[in-house]
This record gives C-alpha cells, structure tokens and sequence, in this order.
C-alpha cells in the first residue's frame, strides 16, 4: 500500500434512489404487528427510506472520483415507481426472518436494469461487486431479535397498505453513510441523471 494511501481517507458510500418522506402512518402499522410479541425491531427513520442500487462499503476519496465519473457514463431515463406489497427477508425461511421490507410495484425491472448498467461499469473498472441477484425493495425494519418471527413475518406479510409511495424517478445519487449510534446519517455525494 503507498503512503498517499495510508493517509487517504475512507468514506462509507452507496449509490441509491431516494425517496420523498413516506405519508402514510407506516411506523404505526410496524409497531401494530408486533406489539404483543416479544421482538426487538429497529424501525428504519422515513426520513432515510431509498433503493441500495450498489453498496460500497468503506472506500477511499480517489475511488469516490472515480465512481462519480463512471457513474456519470450513465443516462437514466426517467420511469415511475410505485410500492405496495410487504415481506420478509430470508423469504423462505419465516422463523429466521431479519427484514421487514416493501415490495415495488410498478418500476422494478427499470430498477434492476439500472442496477445491472451500475454493476457492469463498476465491475469492468475493477470495484468489488455484489454477484447475487439484485432484488429491488425497500427495508423498513430489521429484527435485532426476539420469539415468534415467524408469526411477526405472516402478519406482515399479510398486511395490506394500498399505494404507499408513487414516485418518478429522474436521478441517482452517490451516498455518504456516517455510522452513529442513533442511527446512520446520509448525505449525497453526487447526483446523476
């Protein structure tokens, strides 16, 4: 490792899609389910909700530029998206569930073809890339522990919300995630459209 590296700093980044704050009382209908079982969840702020589109983890400032200039080879054309629908991560695995997420309705295939553009230029220039298969969906609530998931990951499952977000999307944006202990503040980085 050069020296110039040693003294780079890192920052803790993503590329994502943010979303507009969620109207709907979505936190109460979380707490609804789970309030007379005995599960420690970490309900994620509203204000936070956006599509990881690739996580990079810890890298150095020389990379962000080069991410940035990379990133902006890509011409997003603009698509609606819409969610609705709930479940849980691992899907098949109720009584191990660890993720109380939302569904995409309308706009999915448009956000897994920008995750593959991403991937692609990333992975030619050399970054580390994600080879599972990428699945669109917003995380509202992870389960630090706790009895009855399975039953936590039903009820869920079988709530229905109606149209919880519509949304068009005309950009992404390079993250930077601070980690605090109140929970991670992110701030962008760089917009692409």
């Amino acid at each position: 490792m050069s020296i110039l590296r040693m003294e780079e700093n890192k920052t803790r980044s993503f590329l994502a899609i943010n979303l507009p704050e969620i109207q709907k009382d979505l936190i109460k209908s979380i707490h609804s389910i789970s309030e007379d079982m005995n599960i420690k969840l970490k309900i994620i702020d509203p204000k936070l909700y956006h599509f990881t589109l690739h996580f990079f983890g810890e890298i150095y400032e020389s990379e962000l530029e080069k991410v940035i200039l990379l990133m902006d080879e890509i011409k997003l054309t603009p698509f609606d998206l819409s969610i609705e629908g709930t479940g849980s991560f691992p899907k098949d695995k109720l009584n191990k569930t660890r993720v109380l997420y939302l569904d995409v309705k309308e706009g999915y295939d448009e956000l897994r073809q920008l995750n593959h553009q991403i991937i692609s230029i990333l992975d030619a220039a050399g970054f580390k890339v994600d080879d599972r298969p990428y699945s669109p969906h917003l995380t509202v609530s992870r389960i630090r522990h706790g009895r009855n998931l399975s039953q936590l990951a039903k009820r869920w499952r079988e709530l229905d919300l109606g149209e919880i977000i519509r949304h068009r999307v005309v950009s992404f944006e390079l993250m930077q995630s601070t980690l605090t202990p109140q929970g991670p503040i992110y701030k962008v980085l760089n917009r692409f459209t």
